[in-house]
Order: C-alpha cells, then structure tokens, then sequence
C-alpha cells in the first residue's frame, strides 16, 4: 500500500499538498482529542507522527512546509482565540512552541534521511538483482553455448546471430563461419512442408515443432527434431530461436526397425500360411487315416481318399485305376474326383482324354516309383499332353500303389492346374498317403481272405463237432446194441446151458463127471455175472437220464462196488442235460478222472462235484487227496480201460466248446475241472446245409 502512496507523492504539488491536508487532519484531530480528554491532551501525540508520515512519503520539503503550518495553527489559536471546539485550550510559552517546532522539524530531517537511506538500499538491491540476473544470464547462455543440441538464433530478415558449440559439433561449421549468413541456405534446409506454409505456421502459432532435414558441411544428410520459438528483439527485429537434436540414428533405427518388421510380417504372413498348409494336410492326412480305419470296401474306400485329397489339397484332378485281368495295359477307373465337372468330362469323352490318366499310371506302374512331370506344356509328342494343357493342367504326379512284394497293382494320378504344382514336401505327403492307401488295399484284401479262411474253418469246426456228437451218439448205440444183445440172447443162452448142465448132472452117475460138471457150472455162472455187469455198465438206465446228477450217482456206486473206491458227490438237486451226446461226454470224461484216481492218486477216497456256470455251461470238477503228478507231463492219464484216453476225451470236449483243466502239483493232490455247453452248437439236422453253406463260402 506504501508504494502506491510513494507514487503519488513523487509528485512535487500533490506532495506540498498532501503536507498541508495531512497538518489540517491533524489539527482537527487534535482539537476533538482535546475536547474529549480535556484541554490538557499534549499536542505532539498528534502532529510529531503527522510530520514524520509527510517526511516519509512526501520528503523533507513538504515535511518544513507542514512544520510551519502546524507552528502557525498553534500560534493564531494562542492569540486569536475562537469559540467552539476552535476555543484556546491551556496556554503554553513561546520556548515550547520552539521547541515543538524545533521537534517536528528535527523529526522531518531524521525521516527524510530514513527515507533516503531506503532509497539506497533499494537501489542497491536492484543492482545486486540486476548482476546476479545478468551473471545468470551470461552462465545460462554460457551453457546453452555448451549444449549438445544445435540452438540458433537467426533473424527472419537476415543471417544467423547465434551459433552455439552443439551446432559446431552437429553441422561442422565454426561459430565465425556460420554467423551473418541465411541458415537455409547453409544448411541446405529442406521442410516438409513449402516455406510459405512453414513461415504462416510459425508467425500464427509462435513456434514450430517438426522434423527438417539437413546438410553438414561434409554434405552429410541429418534429420534433426526441430523447435522453433519467433520473437522480437530490442530493435524491434522478428529472430527465430531454433534448436535442433540430431535424430538420425533413431530414424534410421526406426526405418530398421520398419524394415525388420516389414520383414518380420512377411514371414509371419509366410509362416500363417505354411500353418495354413500344415493343417490342412494335418486334416487331410487324419481323414485319410479314419477311412482306412472305418471303410471296409475297398472301391468305397479309394473313391473317399480321391476326394478327400480332392477336396483338402484343392487339386484340380484325382483320378485311381487298378490293375484287373492279365493283360498287362488292363487297367481300369476305380474312382475319380475332381474341382470342376468339365475335367471328368474330358476324361469321359474319349480314348485320348482316357489316355490323360491312364498313360502316367501305366508308366509308374511298369516302374513301381513314383512319376512327377512339373510342366505339361514341355514339347512331347503324346496327344494326352496336348489335352491337358487345353483343359488348363499344368503338372501332375503319377503314385503307385504297391503291394507288399513291391509290386504296383494300381496308381493314382493327381493333376494341377499350374505347373510346378507339386513341392517336394507336398509330393511327399501325397506318396505317403497313396502308401497307406495300398496298405490299407492289401489289409483289406487279407482280412478278406482271412475272412473266407475263418469261414471254412468255421465250417470245418462245425462238421467237427457234429462229427464228435455223431460218434459219440453211434458209439452210445452201439453199446446199447452190444447190452441187449448180451441181456436178450448171450445170457439166454447161458441161462440155457447152465439148465442143461444142471440135469446133467443129477443124471450122471460118475465122480469125475460130476465134478466136471459142476466145475462146468460154475464157469458158466461166471460168465453169466460177467455178461450182466457188462451189460450194466454199458447200458445202465442211468445214463439215459436228462438229469446228469442221476449218472454221476450210479457212477460213484459202481466205482465203490467194482474198485472199492469212495466218492462222495456233491451235486445240486437237477441238472437237467438234453443233449445225449453232451451228457454222456462229461459221464465218460469224470469215469476216466476216477479210474485215473484208482491207478495212479493211491487213495481210495474221491469228490465228485458238478455245477451249472453263469455262461450256461456244466462244470464236472474230480478232486483228489493223492500224490500228484506234473500237469506239464500227462502221459501217465492217456489210455484209461474206456479206450478212449483223457486226452482223447480232451479234444472231443473242445470239438463241442468244452475243455478241460488240470491243476496238480507232486506230493499235493489233484483237480481235475471238465465242462461243455448245455446244447451243441449247431443241430446235427443242420449238416447237410452247412456242408454246403461252408462249400460256397470257399470256393475261389
């Protein structure tokens, strides 16, 4: 607030003025102090500090001035006294009116030198400011002269007026060299945009930024990122302050950097498409393998793989012959696909378009390698040529397909409608998927034969078993036969004789006749025993039961009775067996498994048990507490007193679906298991239409 005040004082009649303004104040104040402290109030509280403010603010002159005004105020109301508030107060002598003006006026020296010696001091300051911004400025430019960058000053209208070391060091030119001389034309400036622009731009917007590029006194090309700030000076003159960095390594980083890009990108275009590629020949590949997996015709399948090639691989033509007949140029179209209707057509319509297929599989078959012809526009007398290159085909390849031995039996023949359109890795591909596919022929064509082999195998197997069920239903006859005819006539007979021998004897009269006869007798007795065990066992009443739990019953008894040996069978209630054929096996196989008990386990106790499994089937198991015997080694159970041998009861069983299992070791018994289907496989009324059925199957 001082300083406005200051101002307006400086001022030499607003100054006096001001003075005598500020007496008058005072002494009115004065007056209206006294009036309410009463006449005593000191006058010097009032105009000791009024002349000091003048002294300060308006100096010493108007400060006198107001001294004198003051005294005189003083004085006229001493002697002129008024009325009112302008009433005499207390008097006081001439001395203290002196004095009081000698004060104000002693307050007014001492004021104005205070306000002389502030004076000075501000002035002082000012200067001190005055260097030490000067001292910076002449640093600052000091440093800028330093700089690394290239800061120029230029005057639109004239030459360069400052050129600092960054600029010596960037441009090569001296300081003394490039002053006073245009800097567009040493530099050889060149902008990006017309100067006209480039002028407009920088007097509207007051600076510029932008990239220029130079010349170096070598007549080396730098870019530089360039600042630009317009001003004027003191003269009145528009000058430029540029600053100029050096970018050219980073342009030219940046340009690298584009280029590897740029590259990057194509090779990442050329990867995404060899991506591309790879899966659909991935894709073309695993369709291939699923069909040879699921089709099973062999047409159906080289038709599917034409197309699958076809269709993936976008060839124009896919076309598969195989050899037939004879002859050696016997080959005919198994399967064919192609991208339009008009290549079919081609080969369809004439011997000569059939001559485009079939020339490259004839050739690579008679070789067994593979035929590539990259350009079928190469000078060649052969017509097909000529008609593939009208039908726009520009290569094709020729594959062979070979069988195990190496021998081609077929080919396929893949066109496409540019030439060289078949690389190394994609020829490679399609050989190794024109293998599989021949694998997959041969394979098919095994599993064929394989299949018409299993088929009369099968045939012959069933003819087996109902050989076996016949065998053993003419052998079950033929020892009912042999047991009625020793019951119906044998035993009559020596029934008949023995009565004979009987009166013969009553009648003879001799000691020695007798006793003949009566050893005579007993023979015949013998014989007659005999022949009813004999006829017993071949055609006891219970092995013509369904129930095979009645059999095994009667077979534990009769082997008690006849070799003293115990069985104890467990079987459940029935066990109902139909089929006479499987019941009287699994009766003939446990027989055997006993007296192979009696002959070799050397015990006479046994177990006999018989079970119906979840399958169906009848499982017979003969368990022994003997001494064993290697299962490896089963000689010693071949050949029992039957005739017919365990072994040989083994492979009847496996005629019909049964088997047999054998589980002993020496010193720890035996288990012997049997078992069979309820009902045979194929019913023996059935023969003769397998017989034939089987004929059919493997005739060639």
């Amino acid at each position: 607030m001082i300083e406005p005040l200051r101002d307006f004082f400086r001022r030499p009649p607003f100054r006096y003025l001001a003075g005598v303004i500020a007496i008058a104040l005072a002494f009115l104040a004065r007056e209206a102090l006294t009036t309410a402290a009463g006449p005593d109030f000191p006058e010097y509280l009032v105009f000791y500090p009024t002349v000091m403010v003048v002294a300060l603010l308006a100096g010493i002159w108007p400060a006198l001035l107001s001294v004198i005004l003051a005294t005189a105020l003083l004085l006229f109301q001493r002697f002129l006294p008024l009325v009112g508030i302008f009433r005499a107060g207390r008097g006081f002598s001439a001395v203290g009116l002196i004095l009081f003006a000698a004060v104000c006026a002693f307050l007014s020296v001492v004021a104005e030198l205070y306000r002389q010696s502030r004076t000075k001091a501000a002035a002082y300051d000012k200067e001190q400011a005055l260097r030490a911004s000067q001292e910076s400025l002449r640093h600052q430019a000091e440093l800028l002269k330093l700089s690394f960058d290239a800061i120029i000053v230029w005057r639109m209208d004239g030459g360069i007026e400052s050129w600092n070391r960054g600029a010596e060091e960037l441009y090569g030119y001296t300081e003394a060299e490039a002053r006073g001389r245009d800097i567009h034309e040493l530099l050889r400036t060149v902008h990006a945009v017309p100067w006209g622009v480039f002028e407009s731009e920088l007097r509207e917007g007051g600076q510029w930024d932008g990239e220029l590029s130079h010349r170096t006194r070598e007549g080396r090309e730098v870019i530089v990122s360039s600042r630009q700030h317009i001003g004027r000076g003191v003269d009145g003159g528009e000058r430029v302050l540029e600053i100029d960095r050096d970018i050219s390594e980073q342009k030219n980083a940046q340009a690298e950097l584009q280029r590897a890009h740029d590259e990057l990108e194509e090779k990442v275009l050329q990867r995404t498409a060899d991506l591309k590629k790879a899966n659909r020949s991935l894709l073309m590949v695993s369709q291939c393998d699923q069909a040879l997996v699921q089709i099973a015709n062999e047409r159906e399948l080289i038709a599917v793989i034409c197309q699958i090639i076809q269709d993936e691989a976008e060839y124009s033509l896919v076309w598969a012959g195989v050899m037939e007949g004879s002859k050696e140029n016997t080959l005919h179209c198994v399967a064919s696909a192609a991208a339009r209707e008009s290549f079919l057509e081609i080969v369809r319509a004439n011997s000569d378009g059939e001559d485009l297929v079939k020339q490259p599989a004839l050739l690579t078959i008679r070789a067994a390698i593979p035929r590539l012809i990259d350009d079928l526009q190469a000078p060649e007398a052969a017509r097909w040529r000529a008609i593939a290159v009208a039908s726009g085909l520009g290569s094709c390849i020729a594959l062979p397909l070979l069988d195990s031995q190496g021998t081609a039996f077929g080919a396929i023949v893949i066109f496409a409608e540019t030439s060289s359109g078949f690389e190394t890795e994609g020829a490679g591909l399609l050989k190794e998927l024109v293998d599989d596919l021949a694998f997959g022929i041969m394979s098919l064509r095994a599993r064929a034969e394989r299949d018409q082999a299993q088929q009369a195998l099968q045939g012959t197997a069933d003819k087996l078993r109902i050989l076996a069920g016949e065998l053993v239903r003419t052998e079950q006859r033929e020892r009912q036969k042999i047991a009625l005819l020793l019951h119906d006539q044998f035993q009559q007979l020596l029934v008949a004789t023995l009565y004979g021998l009987s009166s013969l004897e009553n009648e003879s009269t001799s000691n020695g006749s007798r006793e003949e006869i009566a050893r005579l007798t007993q023979l015949l007795r013998d014989c007659i025993a005999m022949s009813r065990s004999l006829t017993a066992e071949l055609g006891h009443p219970a092995l013509s039961e369904s129930d095979i739990c009645v059999g095994l019953e009667w077979l534990a008894a009769w082997m008690k009775e006849k070799h003293s040996l115990g069985v104890e069978v467990h079987v459940p209630r029935t066990l109902n067996l139909p089929e006479d054929e499987i019941r009287i096996m699994l009766l003939q196989a446990t027989q055997e498994l006993l007296f192979n008990v009696v002959k070799h386990a050397k015990v006479r106790q046994a177990e006999v048990i018989a079970e119906r499994s979840g399958d169906g089937s009848v499982r017979i198991t003969v368990n022994d507490a003997g001494v064993g015997f290697d299962p490896n080694r089963t000689s010693h159970v071949v050949g029992a007193t039957s005739g017919l041998g365990l072994f040989s009861m083994r492979e009847r069983l496996a005629l019909v679906g049964g088997g047999l299992v054998m589980v002993s070791a020496p010193g720890e018994g035996s288990s012997i298991t049997v078992w069979a289907p309820s009902s045979l496989p194929i019913s023996p009324k059935t023969v003769a239409a397998t017989s034939t059925a089987t004929t059919e199957v493997i005739r060639p």
